[in-house]
């Protein structure tokens, strides 16, 4: 119920200030408190008997805005929809009132409670009418504006134009935002100077930003900053540091209860296991996050974790099921979000592909191979009667099991092929030399490795280069190399 309000005005400006104070530290549930116990009611309304117009709509603001991010925070049903619906009203009054700052500052929360449920668009549309207000560059909600735009774009994958924002408005930002916008505009600041490859500039914009936050006690805010920290040390490939900054992060969203942000940074930490090829635990992880995220209002999150489980997917071969998860990611992302960010999403899956195409395809060449002339070998007498040879560099791991490991160099002899030899051809467009177990029927090429997915090739697109007859060592003190027979696939058969 309402506390009693012996004197409606000064209790008004009293929970007012209290509840922006909260807010501007992330105590969001005790500025709730600051109004009533029964705030999560779903009909509860601060009480604005007795007051002018501006000290209502000003107490119900304050009430909304933290009832946006609490409501994410925790995960309660339909608290963007309230909260947005709250605001709404109270944007008419400042309107009549004339109060451009105030108005602006409430079309700022209405694009949160949008950018919250991943409907972009929407988000965008607010802060465009924001932005039309006529206020000073250095005012505080002017540069809320600018640093919620900057979040959509992370949100996007838009990094240039989080560059743009950082670069025109920094300065500004550095002289008045205080420590709740100076901290969450250098996170996403360096979140698109990363992207950038502006490595140490984006951890300085980090620093700046943990600066704030830490003086502020804005620990929703630190959690941020470990979790694009974790994201630089994976970029630089010190994936130790990248778990021990991920973890730290989700440990503070599960302290205060962050449980939407807590399945980000799982997703984060998935993407680090993805990054150092631990595939299976990075699947562990992301369907964590995901059951967290399912229950949650953010679909962008949702549809992010969706998308990094088809990634994942992809490297363990279960394609079927990175396409299942990939739809997921795009469906949520156009109906929340919009078609950019699901193209986006889209993209990057794309990406993965290619990049295990290119990892996996047995077994892609060097740039170039080695001709006989640049070979000194040693053959054993069964290969000597062999007159033209090529070295073959092994980039990959499908053919272990005949003792062609990654970086092995194998010798293909111009020699014809049959069923079940290893072979070596290369593809006519692209020069790309690629080897394996040797099919063709019906104008169709086989190359097969160990245990992968075989791959086929129209006859007219490759040029069998020979049969591989066998493994060289590393260059002896005079630079010749011992040739160790390899046979046909149906000789390792038993084994």
């Amino acid at each position: 119920m309402n506390r009693a309000l012996p004197n409606a005005h000064t209790r008004a400006l009293d929970i007012a200030q209290a509840a922006w104070a909260a807010e501007r530290c992330g105590q969001f549930e005790a500025g709730l408190l600051e109004y009533s116990d029964q705030w999560a009611e779903p009909d509860y309304l601060p009480s604005t008997e007795g007051l002018t117009s501006s000290l209502g709509a000003e107490l119900t603001l304050r009430f909304a805005s933290l009832l946006g991010y609490q409501g994410h925070f925790k995960k309660i049903k339909d608290s963007q929809l309230r909260a947005r619906d709250i605001i709404t009203g109270t944007l008419s009054v400042f309107e009549e009132l004339g109060n451009a700052e105030k108005s602006a500052e409430c079309e700022n929360h209405i694009a949160l409670t949008y950018s919250r449920t991943g409907e972009f668009a929407e988000a965008r549309a607010w802060l465009t009418a924001a932005m039309g207000r006529p206020l000073p560059s250095n005012n505080i909600h002017r540069l809320a504006t600018i640093t919620y735009e900057m979040l959509i774009d992370t949100s996007e994958h838009q990094y240039d134009g989080i560059v743009r924002l950082y670069n025109e408005h920094e300065s500004t930002v550095r002289a008045w935002a205080d420590d709740w916008i100076g901290a969450n505009f250098y996170i996403n600041a360096g979140v698109g100077l990363l992207e950038s490859g502006r490595h140490e500039d984006a951890l300085d914009a980090y620093e700046l930003a943990r600066y704030r936050a830490e003086r502020s006690s804005i620990w929703m805010t630190l959690g941020s900053i470990e979790n694009e920290r974790a994201i630089v040390f994976k970029g630089l490939g010190r994936f130790a540091k990248a778990h021990r900054a991920v973890d730290r992060g989700a440990q503070v969203y599960r302290s205060i209860g962050d449980l939407s942000r807590e399945g980000m940074l799982l997703d984060t930490k998935a993407s680090i296991f993805l990054a150092e090829g631990s595939f299976i635990e990075a699947l562990k992880t992301i369907e964590q996050a995901i059951g967290i995220l399912k229950d949650g209002e953010n679909k962008s999150f949702l549809a992010e974790a969706f998308a990094t489980e088809a990634k994942v997917l992809v490297w363990l071969d279960n394609f079927s099921g990175a396409v299942t998860a990939l739809f997921e990611a795009v469906q949520l992302a156009r109906t929340y979000s919009g078609n950019r960010f699901a193209k986006s999403l889209i993209s990057q899956f794309e990406e993965t592909v290619k990049e295990k195409n290119g990892a996996d395809r047995p077994d892609k060449s060097r740039p170039h191979g080695l001709e006989s002339g640049e070979l000194e070998l040693v053959l054993p007498p069964s290969l000597a009667g062999h007159e033209r040879f090529r070295g073959i560099w092994i980039n990959n791991d499908h053919l272990e099991c005949v003792g062609l490991k990654r970086e092995s160099l194998a010798i293909a002899a111009d020699v014809p092929v049959k069923r079940g030899d290893l072979a070596a051809l290369c593809e006519i467009d692209s020069g790309e030399i690629v080897c394996g177990f040797y099919d063709s029927e019906f104008g169709v090429v086989c190359l097969e490795g160990c245990d992968s997915v075989p791959q086929l090739f129209d006859e007219g697109s490759v040029r069998l280069i020979g049969k591989i007859i066998g493994k060289a060592g590393s260059p002896d003190k005079h630079g010749k190399r011992v040739v160790t027979p390899i046979g046909s696939r149906n000789s390792f058969s038993e084994f």
